[in-house]
């Protein structure tokens, strides 16, 4: 795995640093490890020590960034100095699977009109022994409006994966470039993360490894988080949604129009219809919002938006106790899960 770059972004948070190299070196990671740190002064210093530990076992390099760097313009500058022709980027609280990472670099090399690559992903809970699997797909269609349009439908982030490096460049430095200004906290977020996805999207197919690649610790409560949406229903309502949707409208419509020759205005408007059928996915999550947007947006298109088929639900799977189904889902990859697992375990 030379040939792929392990980035992981950290702010402030050194126990998840040192848990996650802890498992790098558990799992004889041999490839090059970028840590994009934007810490506070003084936690940059103890991150510096942490991974001065691990320099012998793991080739690690460390990028130091103000601490008032964002988020995508951190991935940026990280990604600036990548020199493998892929890349992983994953949080520092957590974990992509090595040999998971090794299938998906291998798909890619071997196939390349794909941009990413994602995998089965488990959601672990400060609150809960409980397990939350996120269905991923692959979206395998040859014209890039399809892929967007199926991206959107359903829409599940890509932005913690398997890429090429080019490819993921391009996205994170559009959503870098289309980082919102109107909206605040969490919300924020939100569009630039989106765009990021369909950019990968418009660039490339994206296979699903049927393995576990992604493990995650949520922070919040477990008994939300099958009906998270994240602030969309407000940014749908906020007086600055106009303004933004615009700019993520122009900037995919040129992606679009340059990958696949549709006039610019064709290219809009496939944008526009994808974004409905993200809307719609949005929507029915909660009958409350439905109800709010309703009496916002009391249009015809709007009420057709609104009779349109409820999508499957974003996390499909709430496996609770039962190892053998576990077992049967994960099959090789059993034993990574436990691993990670009692590594989380045992640092809270």
């Amino acid at each position: 795995m030379a040939d792929c770059t392990y980035v992981i972004p950290t702010y402030n948070r050194i126990g998840c640093l040192a848990r996650h190299l802890r498992y790098l070196k558990r799992q004889n990671w041999k490839a090059p490890i970028l840590i994009a740190d934007s810490s506070l002064p003084e936690k940059v210093r103890e991150n510096a020590a942490i991974i001065k530990e691990f320099k012998d076992a793991l080739d690690i390099s460390h990028l130091v960034l103000s601490d008032r760097t964002a988020v995508y313009t951190k991935l940026g500058k990280a990604l600036q100095e990548v020199r493998t022709p892929f890349v992983a980027l994953c949080a520092d609280d957590d974990f992509l699977v090595p040999s998971a990472i090794e299938a998906a670099t291998l798909f890619l090399r071997d196939h390349s009109d794909y941009s990413a690559a994602c995998g089965r992903t488990v959601v672990f809970f400060p609150d809960s022994e409980k397990l939350h699997i996120a269905p991923r797909r692959s979206i395998t269609q040859d014209d890039p409006a399809e892929r967007l349009t199926e991206l959107l439908r359903d829409f599940m982030g890509i932005l913690w994966g398997i890429y090429r490096t080019p490819d993921c460049i391009a996205a994170i430095s559009g959503a870098e470039a289309h980082a919102t200004q109107s909206f605040e906290g969490g919300m924020a977020y939100r569009f630039p993360e989106l765009y990021a996805g369909c950019i990968l999207a418009l660039r490339g197919k994206i296979v699903m490894i049927p393995r576990l690649l992604s493990v995650r610790e949520t922070p919040g409560t477990h008994e939300l988080y099958p009906n998270r949406i994240y602030g969309w229903p407000a940014i749908f309502v906020h007086k600055g949604f106009s303004n933004e949707y615009e700019r993520f409208r122009v900037g995919l419509s040129e992606v679009l129009s340059e990958k696949s020759e549709l006039p610019l205005p064709e290219a809009a408007h496939a944008i526009d219809a994808a974004f409905l059928l993200f809307m719609r996915n949005v929507l029915h999550r909660r009958r409350s919002t439905r109800e709010k947007l309703r009496d916002i947006f009391d249009t015809q298109w709007f009420r057709i938006l609104l009779r349109a088929q409820t999508p499957q639900e974003y996390f499909v799977y709430e496996l609770k106790a039962p190892l053998r189904a576990l077992r049967r889902f994960f099959s090789e990859d059993w034993r990574q899960l436990r691993i990670i697992r009692s590594m989380h375990t045992s640092d809270n």
